[in-house]
């Protein structure tokens, strides 16, 4: 029992009287049903229920049209988010493939981590992409600035699409 419920139920209870606060919770705790299995707790059974057969597509209530989690996201925000993940990849080869040829990275923190190691840099892009990406997935119907999770990432897939025409059209007159 929490204590905001403690103490609405020794409100509702008042009816003691003369019972100190002490000996009212222990009556109150007398009431309540604890050699029962606790059902809120995580098992195997749960988490593969949650992983797998979950089935909240839509809101519950109508008043959470604008702003509520889901269970299950779409083809739509997966096949964004692996399109998304792999610009990232396409971006970060690239970029190595420039830097070899006179280029320079910049992103300060990415050029500091370049400076470090190659793969730390990868490494670090990737997991700030993947970050972001599923910082927008979970929040797709929620709106901050007027745009909406899925539209961030309409919107960063079309701006890795334009990075990657960039990199390509400084890299052809390299190679060939």
């Amino acid at each position: 029992m929490t204590l905001v419920t403690v103490y609405y139920t020794y409100k509702k209870h008042a009816a003691f009287g003369v019972l100190g606060m002490s000996e009212q919770l222990e009556v109150l705790a007398g009431e309540r049903r604890c050699h029962q299995v606790e059902r809120r707790q995580a098992n195997f059974r749960s988490m593969v229920y949650a992983l797998f057969m979950s089935r909240r597509k839509t809101q519950r209530r109508s008043n959470e049209a604008v702003c509520c989690y889901r269970d299950q996201y779409g083809p739509y925000m997966l096949t964004a988010a692996l399109l998304l993940m792999l610009l990232c990849v396409l971006d970060s080869y690239f970029t190595l493939i420039l830097i070899q040829y006179g280029a320079s990275e910049l992103n300060p923190l990415l050029a500091w981590a370049l400076n470090k190691h190659v793969m730390f840099f990868f490494i670090l892009k990737y997991v700030l992409t993947a970050l972001c990406v599923l910082v927008a997935v979970v929040h797709k119907q929620f709106q901050v600035f007027g745009l909406k999770g899925y539209q961030v990432l309409i919107i960063c897939i079309l701006g890795y699409g334009i990075l990657i025409q960039y990199q390509l059209s400084m890299l052809l007159p390299l190679l060939y």
